[in-house]
């Protein structure tokens, strides 16, 4: 719109100014409808983004003390923390605490063979042989049993027997081919879960994560 049409416009009278003033606010209102139309497409795009720079710095700042992942994949990054929340309390016995030893003796007075009712079941992936195999652990608090496999999943563990045969409790992490074992129970290790809650307090700031770990399992 110039100058000269709208003197133009004036000159010509009331009606000219009116069509003038119509004419306005018709592109006016399509111009409006175009940017808010533009505004929304450019929000959402902008809520995607945020979104997705959300999961590749969660992605990045993963590490063996906040997920799942082994520490061999930390690199030069990788630092020592522990996940426990401090008591105050010294390690160790506790002052005032009686201490009981048992003691080795050549000849015990009896043997006792005891099936335990939990195992804590784990595997981490090793180079052998110019290629990637598993080393499975299964452990108890007094023994600890490791077997070198080419897989890691079900079909190593059906292999090694252990959990094939085993009724008791079986403490692991998430993954998902321990599950396909229904004669045992299940329990998830609690060193896991503290890693799990540490990534979602660190990467999303969500304060009952944090407040969950500090329980302390």
């Amino acid at each position: 719109m110039t100058e000269e049409s709208i003197i133009k416009s004036y000159n010509e009278g009331i009606n000219a100014v009116i069509t003038l003033v119509k004419d306005l606010n018709h592109d006016f209102v399509g111009q409006m409808g175009s940017l808010t139309s533009e505004i929304t497409t450019l929000n959402s795009e902008m809520i995607a983004l945020k979104a997705r720079i959300a999961e590749l710095e969660a992605r990045l700042n993963k590490n063996s003390n906040n997920s799942s992942k082994p520490p061999s994949t930390d690199g030069y990054k990788k630092t020592i923390k522990n996940n426990r929340v401090k008591s105050g309390r010294h390690t160790g016995g506790q002052y005032g605490h009686e201490g009981h030893t048992l003691l080795k003796v050549e000849t015990p007075d009896y043997n006792k063979s005891r099936n335990p009712k939990s195992y804590i079941f784990d595997e981490t992936g090793i180079r052998s042989e110019g290629k990637t195999k598993w080393i499975h652990v299964a452990s108890t608090e007094t023994l600890t049993y490791y077997k070198m496999h080419e897989k890691r999943g079900t079909d190593a563990a059906v292999d090694i027997g252990i959990l094939l045969k085993f009724n008791g409790t079986s403490v692991h992490d998430h993954w998902k081919a321990y599950y396909t074992f229904e004669d045992c129970t299940h329990a998830e290790c609690n060193a896991h879960n503290l890693r799990y809650l540490k990534e979602i307090y660190e990467n999303f700031d969500h304060a009952w994560a944090k407040a969950i770990m500090v329980l302390n399992f």
